[in-house]
């Protein structure tokens, strides 16, 4: 790494991973690690830093096929489909109860996922304090009042083959998303439209779209990681595939620092459904250009991602048919150490979440949510 550049213990210096304190350059003497067994369960006496259950929680049961998940203001926002396009909408809040279904649909709804074009890239979904954004059967930009309440059509692609949308960010402000390699932006609420970016090249994807208070940054599928101004102006690279010879699925972000999932390639499925391969997690700066560091290697299958307290979380799996490929949800910290959280998992979506991190589970048909612990030795 360069002189002056920022180490991983740098980017989560602000935080405490189990109960160890990180400083700047490096982790606090006599520190005690966080202690998961196998299925992510804390051990006896563990709480999380801030006295809540820790460990892994389930916060949505008896799913179909949970395909997305998004958290806002103490809610948790799901979607379910069914074996025939049939899908729920679903809210609940994220300390446990009822789901509430604020929309639902049948035949081609959600046809998107049907086509399997969201095989390895999540679901478009978000949410806030206001409104649920996801993607209609038409390919097009969906609002829903996160109190019920009548949906409305943001955005209606001219095409829907080559239209539809591919991912979809949120800000205080506007919504943002990707529809046929171009950027857009809307008010929340709606309104006129922007189209902050158009690809050059004729037939592009723009992929796992996310916004800090001043850029915005996706995957284009043909070139690179893409960042630029809120305010406009020309698309920067910050990392270009072929240099790297990378296969990038999702992207998160923290600071100034860009989290993403690289496919790979070689995979393989045991007996039992498990995937074996070479994914990895890498991060680079969202400044500027520079090359990738890797985080975590050979993971089996990941290809979600979400950036926690206590640092980045990742999972996977596969869905063909009734077939449902799984690997584990893990996590790796400041010291670099990979760890299981939930042993068995086919992840589409996931999400921070109020100190922890949420995913969608379509081998138990479950939202789960994961809390760090702090063990009670280091309490």
């Amino acid at each position: 790494m360069e002189d002056g550049a920022l180490t991983l213990e740098d980017v989560f210096r602000s935080t405490f991973v189990g109960g160890c304190a990180l400083a700047l350059g490096g982790l606090v003497a006599a520190c005690q690690p966080v202690v998961v067994v196998g299925d992510g369960s804390p051990e006896a006496g563990s709480v999380s830093r801030s006295g809540e259950q820790c460990g892994v929680q389930t916060v949505l049961s008896g799913l179909q096929t949970p395909l997305a998940v998004a958290y806002a203001d103490q809610s948790v926002f799901a979607i379910d489909a069914g074996p025939s396009g049939d899908f729920r909408l679903l809210r609940t809040p994220l300390a446990g109860g009822a789901p509430i279904v604020l929309e639902q649909g049948n035949g081609a709804s959600f046809g998107l996922w049907a086509r399997g074009y969201f095989a390895y890239n999540s679901v478009p979904f978000a949410a806030d304090a206001n409104g649920v954004y996801w993607v209609g059967d038409d390919g097009g930009l969906l609002r829903t009042p996160v109190n019920g309440g009548a949906t409305k059509h943001l955005f209606t692609p001219q095409n829907q083959a080559l239209d539809h949308v591919t991912s979809i960010a949120l800000d205080d402000t506007n919504v943002y998303w990707a529809s046929n390699g171009s950027i857009l932006r809307m008010p929340l609420a709606g309104g006129p439209q922007t189209t902050l970016h158009t690809p050059t090249t004729p037939v592009a994807v723009a992929m796992s779209v996310v916004v800090d208070s001043s850029s915005v940054y996706w995957l284009a599928d043909d070139e690179a990681v893409l960042k630029m101004p809120l305010s406009g102006g020309p698309a920067t690279h910050l990392l270009d595939w072929g240099l790297f010879e990378l296969t990038p699925r999702n992207l998160a972000l923290r600071g100034d620092d860009l989290f993403l999932v690289n496919w790979g390639a070689g995979y393989t499925w045991s007996p039992d459904m498990k995937i074996s391969g070479t994914s990895s997690v890498l991060r680079l700066s969202s400044v500027a250009a520079s090359a990738p560091e890797v985080l975590a290697s050979n993971l089996p299958g990941s290809t979600a991602i979400a950036i926690g307290p206590d640092g980045a979380y990742f999972g996977g799996g596969k869905i063909d048919g009734d077939a449902r490929y799984w690997a584990p949800v893990q996590h790796v910290g400041a010291n670099g150490v990979v760890v299981d959280i939930d042993p068995k998992a086919v992840v589409d979506n996931m999400v921070a979440c109020d100190g922890g991190v949420c995913w969608t589970d379509a081998t138990s048909g479950t939202v789960k949510r994961y809390v760090p612990c702090e063990s009670a030795e280091s309490r």
